[in-house]
């Protein structure tokens, strides 16, 4: 079964964008920018998570996008594979993209 984890890549501003990264066996391993924002001081970059004490008003939005995305993903690639093309990371943005709607 594929995993998918999200990373946020600095914490030098107030808010950045998640990365997301798709792990699909010892072979396909994908990032991209997953174009889900968040506060830097709500994120636990050990444990690739909100913080435990972080503040639900500012966390429960984001949270729900990333498990909303992360379904999306875990469909999308499994259609593909299905239909024979092998994951990459131009799909994986392209699938992103339609979830937020700008494809």
């Amino acid at each position: 079964m594929a995993t998918i984890r999200y990373y946020l890549r600095s914490d030098k501003h107030e808010s950045g964008e998640l990365q997301v990264r798709y792990r699909d066996g010892r072979n396909i391993d994908l990032k991209a920018m997953s174009g889900i924002s968040v506060l830097t001081s709500t994120w636990n970059p050990k444990k690739s998570a909100f913080r435990s004490g972080a503040d639900m008003e500012l966390t429960i939005k984001p949270k729900k996008k990333m498990d909303a995305l992360s379904d999306y993903l875990r469909q999308g690639m499994l259609d593909l594979r299905n239909d024979g093309s092998i994951p990459s990371v131009e799909t994986l943005k392209e699938l992103i993209d339609k979830f937020h709607g700008r494809a």
